[in-house]
C-alpha cells in the first residue's frame, strides 16, 4: 500500500521544484518515494509531442483520457511492484482525475 499526493497549478506555478523539495525530503526521513508527471509523459507519446489539441473532438477526447488512464495505473503498479510508500505526481494530476470522472459520468 502506497500513499498519493499531487502539486497542482498553473504553469510556472512552481510545482517541479516544490514536488522535489518535498521528495527529497521524504527520502530524508526514509520514505521510498516515486514521481510522475502524467501530463509529460503523454506529452511524449502524441503525435506532435502535445496532448492539449487532443480536447477538441470527442475521439481524440477518449483516446487522451484512455491513455492517461493507462499512464495513471502504470504509474501505480509501478509503486505497488517496487515496494514505494509514496506516489508524488507532478502537475495537472487532479485536472487528469476530473477528466477522467466527467468522462465516466456522460
Amino acid at each position: 500500500m502506497f500513499h498519493e499526493f499531487a502539486v497542482d497549478g498553473h504553469d510556472g506555478a512552481a510545482k517541479t521544484p516544490i514536488l522535489e523539495g518535498v521528495a527529497q525530503r521524504l527520502r530524508l526521513q526514509g520514505y521510498s518515494v516515486k514521481t510522475v508527471a502524467l501530463f509529460h509523459q503523454a506529452n511524449v507519446l502524441v503525435s506532435g509531442g502535445e496532448i492539449y489539441p487532443l480536447w477538441g473532438s470527442v475521439d481524440s477526447t477518449l483516446w487522451a483520457i484512455a491513455l492517461l488512464e493507462s499512464l495513471l495505473l502504470e504509474a501505480q503498479t509501478a509503486c505497488l511492484t517496487h515496494g514505494d510508500d509514496i506516489l508524488l505526481y507532478d502537475r495537472h494530476w487532479m485536472t487528469v482525475m476530473v477528466e477522467l470522472s466527467s468522462t465516466k459520468l456522460t
